[in-house]
């Protein structure tokens, strides 16, 4: 069986059928079927925005992509010299930040930013 409700709801399922830290679930009154720390603990959201931009007179991934050549030559410098796009990570940049540097109460990076 394969059950499935997202990651915010699906720890509350397996938490309310009895899967989970077994103090807590009995502390709620819940019959601890399996007692397995780390359900429904240390959820981080991954919220980001984009930002596009229209650029004239330059070639883009999206530009070149757009055509059946262009994949084809996409694919062939991949195989050829294992470079350009598809060599690429999904995630160009990724980092970790204090929201404010000067805030003592906040002990670690609270903020995720992907480029």
């Amino acid at each position: 069986m394969i059950l499935s409700a997202g990651a915010v709801n699906l720890p509350q399922l397996l938490e309310l059928s009895g899967i989970g830290n077994g103090a807590r679930l009995q502390r709620l009154g819940i019959d601890v079927v399996q007692d397995v720390q780390g359900v429904g603990e240390n959820l981080q959201d991954h919220l980001q925005f984009r930002m596009a931009y229209k650029v004239n007179g330059v070639q883009t991934l999206n530009t070149l992509s757009a055509h059946w050549w262009g994949k084809a030559l996409i694919g062939l410098q991949y195989m050829l010299m294992q470079s350009r796009p598809m060599s690429m990570a999904p995630s160009q940049l990724g980092a970790f930040a204090k929201s404010d540097p000067d805030d003592s109460t906040i002990t670690r990076p609270d903020v995720e930013y992907h480029v």
